[in-house]
């Protein structure tokens, strides 16, 4: 049940874009994973021929998950097959930490390509902590975040602390992973190491699983930050694995080469892993029966939507752990005042054609804690919202107080028909045309609602260089200006994200533009009625100065205010896969 707010207290922004249609999936690149050749090199060499034969090569790198001692015979096998500038992104195992002069090739090709060719840091963009620089590190390729974890490392920050006895996820690793994790903007993301931290066949109780709290806190990691898959080798068994209600996989990348247990199949394996616009294939070969072929292949999808919100210092930072509902990959968001200082959300999910709602009125319901979001979701079937039954998927939503009673109505807008919510039934109406509004032939972009300091609001939409305004109070229509008549000199802009926030919580909404293809965020100055150059570009507010935000795909960025706390109004944004 939506429950109507009765209270004219603080609204805070609300805005909405356009919904995008599910993309169609094209594949992008692939790479391939192999594991524990050891130096049964002549073996490895025939699984890279299969590579060769069956997918043309170790797409755009190889990563071998551990135990490849000696590493040379196994790297020049990789040369011979897929020439000297192939990427091999080797990951220290039991046996290269236990042997000094494999420690010294991997630091040795990470910094200077072992003297033959480029060094490997050159294809990664984020170096491992001190202590382990050479042998974790992280980058990206394409849509995709790779990050590769040396389970060997003690914690320790002197020359040789990358070394230990037992695989680990020791506190530092973990910090590490964290951090990186939480600065990653792509949506598909693959970590590898070498110990299963679920074992199968083999070493059932000397894998992470050994330190039992330590694993768990390294999965629930990759599970919150919506972590793909963690390939792993050890235990020269295939297997995949997925904890229950997780989204993550363990895959077990067996053996190309070394030890391919006999009553287990005796045969060699390798995984090409196929990475897609809006989904990942999983593609597992082996030569059982004395003949490659794919064993199995299955597909996932994106992660579901991803939230940041901005923080003190100015930059917007992945919330952990996400607290958007089960696979909302497609959808939009809009929310509103509630009864109380606390806001209420609401969603529609486009691919599962559900809604949802998040109450902030009715106890810690989506409520904003530092760093957290915490919501519990009621939700419906999309054809719920609507009076004729029909599951429309409105191109945007928006909650707003109209008539200055105190009360918010919710509008929703399709095409050229607006529709407006009836508290009672618990559905939208029938459509009424835009020329109602006085907008008739205009495409909005962006959409908000804008609080003055009286109870009524604004209904603000931009249209390219146009700005719509609607105040049925003030004027019977809405008007249209040229951006560039409400900014100084008459500089002109054409945002596709906008977003409102009663920072002060007076009732006053502050107002955003963002134009994104220039980089420029833009104030509405009350003072003078008119947009003005904020000195911040929007993507000096991102890590790395990287904006991961596509409007065209749904992606758009919202104010919200928490029941209690210091934080109260918060921007946050919401990245769509």
């Amino acid at each position: 049940m939506i429950h109507k707010p009765t209270l004219l207290l603080c609204f805070v922004a609300l805005f909405s874009v356009p919904i995008a249609a599910p993309r169609a999936q094209a594949d992008t690149f692939h790479y391939t994973v192999t594991a524990d050749p050891r130096w049964e090199d002549a073996t490895y060499d025939g699984v890279l021929a299969a590579m060769q034969t069956l997918i043309g090569g170790q797409g755009v790198f190889q990563i071998s998950v551990g135990d490849i001692d000696p590493l040379q015979p196994l790297r020049d096998k990789v040369d011979a097959r897929f020439g000297a500038n192939a990427l091999w992104y080797p990951v220290v195992g039991n046996h290269e930490a236990e042997t000094s002069s494999d420690m010294t090739w991997i630091r040795d090709e990470y910094t200077t390509g072992n003297g033959l060719r480029t060094p490997l840091s050159n294809a990664t963009n984020q170096n491992g902590p001190a202590g382990s620089v050479e042998t974790t590190y992280s980058w990206d390729h394409g849509n995709a975040h790779f990050i590769v974890l040396n389970e060997y490392w003690n914690g320790e920050t002197a020359a040789g602390s990358d070394v230990a006895t037992d695989g680990d996820i020791v506190q530092a690793l973990y910090d590490w992973l964290a951090a990186d994790l939480a600065a990653n903007t792509q949506p598909f993301v693959f970590v590898f190491g070498h110990e299963p931290a679920f074992p199968f066949h083999r070493h059932l109780v000397d894998s992470l699983n050994k330190y039992e709290a330590r694993r768990d806190a390294f999965w629930n990691l990759l599970e919150s930050y919506g972590v793909h898959a963690y390939f792993c080798g050890h235990t020269h068994f295939y297997s995949r694995h997925r904890e229950p209600g997780g989204t993550a996989w363990q895959i077990d990348a067996a053996t190309a080469g070394y030890a391919a247990f006999p009553d287990f199949g005796g045969f060699q394996t390798f995984v090409d892993v196929v990475v897609g616009d809006v989904e990942v294939r999983y593609d597992v070969y082996n030569n059982a029966g004395g003949t490659w072929h794919i064993h199995e292949s299955w597909t996932e999808p994106a992660v579901p939507m991803r939230v940041h919100t901005l923080g003190a210092e100015g930059v917007f930072r992945r919330v952990h752990p996400n607290p958007m509902p089960a696979n909302p990959t497609v959808a939009t968001k809009v929310h509103f005042g509630a009864t109380t200082n606390a806001d209420t959300f609401f969603a529609v999910d486009v691919l599962n054609e559900k809604h949802y709602f998040y109450d902030g009125s009715f106890g810690n319901v989506f409520t904003i804690t530092p760093g957290t979001l915490q919501q519990v979701a009621g939700y419906g079937n999309l054809t719920d919202l609507w009076s004729d039954n029909v599951a429309r998927v409105p191109d945007f939503l928006i909650a707003w107080d109209p008539d200055g009673d105190g009360d918010d109505e919710v509008w929703a807008f399709l095409g050229s028909d607006y529709y407006v919510f009836d508290w009672n039934a618990q559905q939208f109406g029938l459509a009424q045309p835009l020329s109602n509004l006085g907008a008739s032939g205009l495409t909005f972009q962006a959409m908000v609602k804008y609080g003055s300091s009286t109870s009524m609001d604004n209904l603000i939409a931009f249209d390219g260089d146009l700005v719509y305004v609607y105040n049925p109070t003030s004027f019977p229509l809405g008007l249209t200006y040229l951006i560039g008549d409400v900014t100084p000199g008459g500089s002109t802009f054409e945002p596709e994200l906008a977003v409102t926030i009663d920072r002060n919580l007076d009732n006053l909404d502050d107002l955003y533009a963002i134009d994104l293809e220039t980089n420029a965020v833009w104030d509405w100055n009350r003072a003078t009625d008119q947009f003005e150059l904020n000195p911040s570009s929007f993507s000096s507010h991102w890590p790395n100065e990287t904006v991961p935000l596509d409007p065209s795909n749904g992606d758009f960025i919202f104010s919200f205010k928490s029941l209690t706390g210091p934080s109260l109004a918060k921007f946050f944004a919401i990245q769509h896969p």
